[in-house]
């Protein structure tokens, strides 16, 4: 599959978005797939990480494993993380590893039963044993070194998973990728009339497949864009900032990030980078 041949190229990558302990990189595979991003978060030995997770609509699949201080691995388990609807903390104990893939959350009820709506606003929730019999390559990975060999197995997983429970495209797939692909910024209205549905409806089987609203989705996709746009600066500039991540201009975008957080642009970017000022 074009995903996993994509991956097992980008082990010395460099990473699409990186934050303290965290990096990102994305997926390339077809629209069908339904995952988008592997991301990996690596705490240090000698001290606890905490991190400010942004209002992400797309839930994780990840593998939590705790390593010894000679690098092996302690323990390891299948974990589900998110959808957020609010920016929350993220804390990592010492020595403790996240490897996640992102999930697409209009397939990820139907093709590998992660229902997002049932895992909204849940840090971290332990899989069930019978989701877990699902990931028979990734079991097997558990106690790789390399993170990228476990985020392959997962990759590899979430393949045969998604071939097994092929889903037929509907105007609720179509929007969440539209919206993903706009930042948001493509109105329903028009999504509904190029499919020629009522978007009442539209919005009710958004609602039902991605677990929220396609507005609420619109937004939180605009404030992450935004949000991972001024992690890489330490003086951003917010004007720039808001036109690129698709808001109307920089006091929409404030109102977006206090609706979603209670915090500003710039108090939300401070949180992230870690600085006292």
């Amino acid at each position: 599959m074009e995903t996993r041949r994509n991956l097992a190229h980008r082990d010395g990558d460099r990473p699409y978005h990186t934050i303290g302990a965290y990096r990102a990189w994305r997926l390339a595979g077809a629209d069908q797939f339904p995952a988008d991003l592997i991301w990996i978060c690596t705490a240090s030995a000698n001290a606890a990480y905490r991190h400010r997770i942004l209002p992400l609509g797309e839930p994780s699949i990840a593998i939590k494993r705790r390593l010894h201080s000679n690098g092996a691995i302690a323990d390891a388990s299948l974990i589900i993380c998110g959808p957020h609807s609010k920016p929350c903390w993220h804390l990592s104990e010492p020595d403790e590893e996240m490897i996640a893939v992102r999930l697409k959350p209009e397939f990820a009820a139907q093709m590998l039963d992660i229902d997002p709506a049932a895992f909204l606003n849940q840090a971290q929730t332990h899989a069930a044993a019978p989701m877990k019999m699902r990931f028979v390559k990734t079991e097997a990975a558990l106690a790789e070194l390399c993170p990228q060999g476990v985020a392959r197995a997962l990759i590899t997983d979430i393949a045969s998973l998604a071939q097994r429970n092929s889903v037929q495209e509907h105007g609720e797939h179509f929007t969440a990728r539209q919206l993903r692909v706009t930042n948001g910024s493509t109105p329903i209205h028009k999504i509904a009339s190029s499919l020629s549905i009522s978007e009442r409806q539209l919005r009710r089987r958004f609602r039902d497949a991605v677990g929220c609203s396609p507005k609420d989705y619109a937004r939180r996709l605009r404030v992450a864009e935004a949000a991972i746009l001024a992690d890489a600066e330490p003086n951003p500039n917010w004007a720039f900032i808001a036109a690129e991540a698709g808001f109307h201009d920089q006091a929409h975008m404030i109102t977006s990030f206090k609706a979603l957080s209670g915090l500003t642009p710039r108090a939300l970017h401070r949180e992230r980078r870690g600085d006292k000022g």
